[in-house]
């Protein structure tokens, strides 16, 4: 059964994540630096990127500019917000590459959000749009609704209570498809950023027919919560 509140087995990981007495933010903000894959087989593009959390709703904005060269920059915005998803990418922020909208886009971008929650522990406890429900390993499945279905992930905890894994079905979309892939993300280097303790490092995987594809590698830089 699902309830509106996190489970105890979460009260470790957030006594450990956000400092005592401190007030519930409505916004957290993040920089990062990494590298993404688009397929396998191909170059890594190494990024910069600036990401905003919404803490009461399920919302968010990632903005990260590619490539070492400056003057062939492409810009991508990802976001969900209002029930809505997105993903544009823009060479020097102007000429389009590729957009994806619908409710496969507004799925996705649920589940990243999900899937991001250790970054946003203030989320996780303030959060009136998710639920969750305990599982019988120790795992909490966080949900949320998102494009007319149910958008979920589950977190595992490592041995200090703190979010080390997550996982679950998400829209893999390529052009005009999407194709429902399991994933797996790994989060490590616990440290405090901007008072809140959170995972420094991270990296995403489809789990392909072939194998496992780490598509993003990065490091969190800053986080301000305000």
């Amino acid at each position: 059964m699902s309830e509106r509140r996190p489970p105890d087995s979460l009260a470790g990981h957030l006594a450990g994540a956000l400092p005592t007495g401190a007030e519930t933010a409505s916004r957290v903000r993040i920089t990062q630096r990494g590298e993404m894959v688009r397929r396998p087989g191909e170059k890594a593009l190494p990024f910069a990127a600036t990401q905003e959390f919404s803490v009461h709703e399920v919302g968010f904005e990632w903005r990260a500019s590619f490539g070492p060269n400056r003057l062939v920059r492409m810009i991508v915005v990802d976001r969900y917000r209002g029930g809505a998803g997105s993903l544009s990418a823009r060479v020097w922020g102007l000429l389009p590459v590729t957009r994806s909208s619908g409710p496969e886009t507004d799925r996705a971008e649920a589940i990243r959000y999900l899937a991001e929650l250790p970054w946003v522990p203030h989320a996780i406890a303030a959060n009136g749009e998710l639920s969750w429900r305990r599982l019988e390993n120790g795992s909490v499945e966080v949900s949320t609704a998102a494009g007319g279905r149910l958008a979920s992930v589950v977190l595992s905890l490592d041995q200090s209570g703190l979010i080390g894994e997550v996982s679950g079905m998400r829209p893999r979309i390529g052009g005009q498809t999407a194709i429902e892939t399991a994933f797996t993300g790994r989060f490590g280097d616990y440290g405090e950023l901007g008072g809140v303790r959170v995972p420094r490092t991270a990296e995403m995987s489809w789990e392909l027919p072939e194998g496992p594809f780490t598509y993003w590698r990065g490091e969190v830089t800053s986080l301000e919560a305000e």
